[in-house]
């Protein structure tokens, strides 16, 4: 080959990468008329259908040039179906012509060889070229990491790094991710060129990694599994240590039972295993799991003041603080006053995962018959007279025991066998209509007495009640409905007394009785008999004391009789 060819050549190469560098407006058009042109100067020339091929060429070249420019390495599903389809479309375009370039080949042989050595020539020095000016940057996340010669340098550090990460962190580490890697050709920049080794130590730096993580699912059953809001999910680094926590949580409730009386025991709610990637610090230790799964649930109650309860008292009881509890209960003001069947709000720490389980057992036991209802007029409805009392009878069953975390919630009898017959009992039960229960924030008269002394000052105190005269053994009711909180002998110089709470804060006070009727507890109605009056406590004769309170301070009866 000589001088002429070989610069030639030389220019062929250098204005073809100067083309595809500079990204010129048809370059497709250009690519084609300047392969024809030099192909014409070093001898060989073409009819016009090779001119067409030359041209559906050099657009089909550009196009695959401009394709794997935008997606250098990471190919999708879709960029490998164009780069075949593109590859396909350079093949089918050659093959339409072939038998013209067949004939050509052999006619110019000579002319073909010098062409076949110009475009090895060619492949080389672009390649050569091509792999001087250009190198792959390399971001994880959208962070820049490091530009690298090859891509080989990165997979290979991929590789290294997510060995290395796995072996430090004791999880298996994921890096390799199209979502995560982003890789792209630059122009080389020589001071910038980095390693494999520089690969490893840029993502072994980074916090914010994904790793291969076993999680324990919990959602209600028959629940949305797509609702991941309704799901609680603990993150765990091996599927052994997953199902050892679940092991954990059911032994936490099958250790105290017999093995030869265990049946079986499942999870309430619906429980998996899945394989899920998330961030490191997600993950967390068997001990941590367990301890969120015995007590990462939280259950609201309500509890009814009773007599006697006090903000400590309820504290106490449900081994919380008094601070919390008011908290709670934004009601409860600075005097910790409470009203009787008041409802109190408390919270309480639960499993997130219920344990069912079955045990079956022996049991010898007593038993009742069904009761024999008798109905009658003449007594309110909820008031029972026994006409005969039963006898308990006595039996062994074989059963099923079902409990909920170690709570019995049912069980299922198999069979019995009876050692004793229990007898019937006979109770005779009311159908009246009961009198309203419920306050109406007003009050009848307790007794049918005479006014013997008003609400006031008097003998150099206040007196908080009103007397009313009447011989011992009148009867004494109530004002208004409640229920009753004190009942019985008092020694505030009372008496045997009755303080019924009519609730909101109200209560009224009977003193001086000679005989209670009622008990702590029971639910009374307006006008019904409690006492019988009496001259009992520091009194001077038969009378009632009649006080009403509003949140414990009293005020004057006259004023709601």
């Amino acid at each position: 080959m000589n001088r002429e060819k070989i610069k030639l050549i030389l220019t062929f190469i250098i204005q073809i990468l100067h083309i595809v560098v500079i990204r010129a407006k048809y370059r497709s058009i250009i690519i084609s008329k300047v392969l024809l042109i030099y192909l014409r100067r070093a001898g060989i020339v073409f009819g016009r259908e090779a001119v067409k091929l030359a041209q559906a060429f050099g657009r089909k070249f550009v196009e695959l040039l401009r394709l794997l420019n935008r997606n250098i390495i990471c190919f999708s599903v879709r960029t490998r179906y164009k780069t075949i389809r593109l590859v396909y479309s350079l093949a089918t375009l050659t093959k339409a012509y072939s038998k013209q370039l067949i004939l050509k080949i052999i006619k110019n042989r000579k002319k073909v060889a010098i062409g076949a050595l110009t475009a090895c020539a060619f492949a080389f020095c672009a390649v050569t070229i091509f792999n001087a000016v250009t190198a792959y940057e390399f971001s994880y996340k959208g962070k820049i990491l490091c530009v690298v010669d090859q891509t080989e340098s990165i997979y290979a550090g991929i590789e290294e790094a997510e060995k290395t990460l796995t072996e430090e962190k004791g999880v298996q580490v994921v890096l390799d991710e199209e979502e995560n890697i982003d890789i792209k050709m630059v122009l080389k920049n020589t001071d910038t060129v980095s390693k494999e080794e520089d690969v490893v130590n840029a993502l072994t730096a980074i916090d914010d990694i994904n790793v291969l993580s076993y999680a324990v699912t919990i959602r209600d059953a028959g629940g949305d599994e797509t609702d991941l809001s309704k799901n609680q999910i603990l993150y765990l680094d091996t599927e052994e240590h997953a199902e050892e926590v679940l092991d954990c949580v059911k032994s936490e409730f099958t250790k105290d039972i017999d093995p030869a009386k265990f049946v079986d025991a499942t999870f309430e709610e619906d429980v998996k295993i899945e394989k899920i990637k998330t961030q490191l610090e997600d993950i967390v230790d068997t001990p941590a799991a367990l301890k969120t799964i015995m007590t990462g649930g939280i259950e609201e109650k309500t509890y009814l003041v009773e007599i006697g309860d006090s903000v400590a008292d309820i504290a106490s009881k449900f081994g919380i603080s008094r601070e919390k509890l008011k908290k709670w209960n934004p009601q409860i003001g600075d005097d910790n006053m409470l009203y009787l069947n008041e409802e109190i709000q408390l919270q309480e720490r639960i499993p997130l995962i219920n344990v069912i389980t079955k045990r079956n057992t022996m049991i010898t036991e007593d038993f009742n018959a069904e009761i024999e209802y008798q109905d009658t007029k003449k007594l309110y409805k909820g008031q029972e007279i026994v006409l005969k009392k039963g006898k308990s009878g006595n039996r062994t069953v074989n059963t099923d025991i079902i409990e909920k975390n170690g709570v019995q919630i049912d069980r299922i009898d198999h069979s019995s066998i009876i050692h004793k017959e229990p007898k019937t009992k006979v109770v005779m039960r009311g159908t009246k209509k009961r009198p309203d229960t419920i306050g109406k924030g007003y009050y009848y008269y307790p007794i049918n007495g005479n006014f013997s002394s008003p609400f006031g000052s008097r003998w150099g105190r206040i007196h908080e009640g009103i007397d009313l005269t009447a011989s011992t053994g009148t009867n004494v009711y109530a004002a208004d409905a409640g229920v009753v909180v004190e009942a019985g002998a008092t020694s505030n110089g009372y008496g045997i007394a009755v303080r019924i709470s009519h609730g909101k804060g109200r209560t009224t006070y009977y003193a001086h009785n000679s005989q209670v009727l009622v008990k702590v507890g029971e639910t009374v109605y307006r006008g019904q008999n409690i006492a019988k009056s009496g001259s009992t406590g520091s009194s001077s004769g038969p009378h009632l004391h009649f006080e009403t309170r509003f949140n414990g301070v009293p005020k004057d009866p006259t004023k709601y009789l």
